[in-house]
């Protein structure tokens, strides 16, 4: 085996590798990212806090579908819509991976070389494909469990983006994160 096909050897390795690891950022970015911390409000007394957190879902689309008393918890749902940039990166990043497997198979494969117009047109599906999987995965019905404690606490169990926002539109920090036994 001389340099030249060492070399590319080498590089159909990386380029695999490459591929394993876009394959496995698109199942990460259809993964469910249920997650649940306690927040504490310096702002807002309890009544405050429960209307503020209230308003805040109301207004994300979200509606309450579970009252339990015994548990003094409330469970909200609502859709989370998947995300026109992330769905977009992930095109460009499938079609680029896509086009440099085939570019290295084009070179190691004489087969290849000779089809290269195929390889493009795969590369282009595959991209689509790939922006089509986490359109359809991502776009779901989540629920957000609320429960108001003593102190302007609340415990809050769901998707980590929604939980960030209302963290974030509250000026709420975040005071401990439980152990999470899913």
């Amino acid at each position: 085996m001389d340099f030249t096909d060492q070399v590319l050897t080498s590089t159909l390795l990386l380029t695999t590798l490459l591929m394993v690891g876009l394959l496995s950022f698109l199942k990460s970015s259809v993964k469910d990212r249920t997650t649940e911390m306690i927040l504490k409000s310096e702002n807002f007394n309890e009544d405050q806090l429960l209307s503020k957190t209230r308003d805040h879902f109301r207004g994300r689309g979200y509606r309450i579908v579970k009252l339990e008393a015994a548990q003094e918890t409330v469970t909200l749902s609502g859709r989370v819509r998947p995300s026109i940039f992330l769905m977009m990166v992930l095109v460009v990043v499938a079609a680029i991976g896509m086009g440099c497997l085939g570019l290295v198979l084009s070179i190691l494969v004489p087969f290849f070389s000779d089809n290269w117009l195929a390889i493009a047109e795969i590369a282009g599906f595959t991209a689509i494909g790939a922006g089509l999987f986490y359109w359809n995965g991502s776009d779901r019905i989540e629920e957000i469990s609320l429960q108001l404690r003593p102190n302007a606490q609340l415990w809050v169990r769901g998707h980590k983006d929604e939980l960030a926002e209302l963290q974030r539109s509250l000026n709420l920090s975040k005071i401990e994160v439980p152990q999470n036994n899913n």
